[in-house]
């Protein structure tokens, strides 16, 4: 622990850079210090917490950065110098685990160590640390998420605007979109026999509601007739609500 006291020569209401030595306790070429400036304190002067800057410092040279999805961390090191990827470069999550070394491309991959909060890359004496997050009172960690395939659909219908005791036609298809690694657009085969749908005015009054059959494509259609009202009126489509779900 070093505390010191730094005089700046400078006038006095200007902004002035000041350095500050760590090499004093440093030990070696590389390390991570926990930095605190503030102002010196009178006797009678209260301190005020937003003239104290904490920093975190770290001495390396090592560039560190990481990816997630669902399940996996995607960790990528690079020297700082020049942007060289670097091989061989260890990685681990914190205390939890998930040791990993860097390949050529300076990338590792590994499952996502529930309730990691930070990422430590080791390169002989050298560390890079990588928090969840940077946030003064967050305390996030990485933690593995169940995801599953979700539905979309594209819908459309003839005219877009109708008079009153006009009937409508509308027309759409459902997809399948995976959400793993390996997800891709797909038909819902069986998993979607049928959908409902609702139909509401301008002002959000119910008009019609009902049901219609999906095809081994996919698609479905359906009709209805509009009221007799005062005013032209446009459907508010889509406005559906989903019978099945995809595990």
């Amino acid at each position: 622990m070093l505390e010191q006291t730094l005089r700046p020569e400078a006038p006095s209401d200007t902004l002035t850079e000041v350095d500050v030595d760590l090499s004093g306790v440093m030990d070696g070429d590389f390390g991570h210090f926990i930095v605190i400036v503030k102002p010196l304190r009178g006797l009678f002067q209260q301190e005020p917490y937003w003239q104290t800057v904490q920093a975190w410092v770290q001495v390396t040279q090592i560039g560190l950065d990481a990816y997630t999805d669902h399940s996996q961390i995607v960790a990528w090191t690079t020297a700082l110098k020049d942007g060289v990827p670097l091989a061989g470069v260890s990685i681990s999550a914190g205390q939890v685990g998930g040791m990993a070394l860097t390949g050529e491309n300076g990338i590792a991959r590994f499952d996502i160590p529930d309730g990691a909060t930070y990422l430590v890359a080791s390169q002989g004496a050298d560390q890079a640390l990588l928090p969840r997050s940077s946030y003064y009172w967050g305390e996030d960690a990485w933690y593995r998420a169940s995801d599953s395939d979700e539905l979309r659909w594209y819908v459309f219908d003839d005219r877009q605007m109708y008079r009153p005791r006009e009937e409508v036609h509308v027309k759409g298809w459902l997809r399948r979109i995976g959400s793993k690694q390996d997800g891709d657009v797909g038909l819902v085969g069986e998993a979607v026999t049928d959908i409902s749908y609702r139909i509401t005015d301008p002002q959000g009054n119910d008009l019609s509601s009902g049901a219609a059959e999906v095809n081994t494509l996919g698609g479905f259609d359906f009709a209805f007739t509009l009221p007799q009202l005062l005013t032209w009126v446009m459907p508010r489509l889509p406005c559906w609500r989903r019978v099945a779900w995809m595990e």
